[in-house]
């Protein structure tokens, strides 16, 4: 399994464990039913080379809280996200290296790769035009040490 699919099943796998979040889904659409609800997106990340041997990349994810307006309200909304995105803060917080927690074994990164630090950041809040949500945005860094033999 890729990096890329391994992070995002273990960030999936954290927001699951989440009784405030009704629902995960790994590929984003705008179509849901429970909510709120939570997609992740893969977004910009980083590389660096450290040495000749050593490469430090940055993987980053967006997840996304939605919830809906018409029939909850504006208010109800916007409070059901302010605890849900604490909640996630914490979490992702208490995941440095996603060395797991309760029952969520530890992630299991490819061969000569080992999950450095992980940084959650509230990146955001908007409304979806004509869709009568709003959402708040977490980016989730996961910086990862990949070591090389040439």
């Amino acid at each position: 399994m890729t990096s890329y699919t391994t992070i995002r099943n273990y960030i999936s796998t954290l927001l699951d464990s989440l009784t405030k979040v009704e629902e995960v889904i790994d590929n984003p659409e705008l179509q849901f039913d429970k909510y709120p609800v939570a997609t992740i997106t893969p977004v910009e990340g980083a590389a660096d080379f450290e040495t000749n041997t050593e490469d430090l990349r940055t993987y980053a994810f967006e997840v996304s809280l939605y919830y809906e307006t018409k029939y909850s309200g504006t208010a109800k909304a916007i409070n059901a996200l302010f605890d849900t995105t604490d909640d996630i803060l914490d979490l992702f917080t208490q995941q440095k290296t996603f060395q797991g927690v309760g029952v969520i074994s530890k992630i299991s990164m490819p061969a000569n790769k080992t999950v450095m630090l992980v940084v959650p950041v509230s990146a955001g809040w908007g409304e979806v035009p004509d869709k009568d949500m709003i959402f708040a945005r977490i980016l989730i860094n996961v910086q990862v040490s990949c070591l090389y033999n040439y």
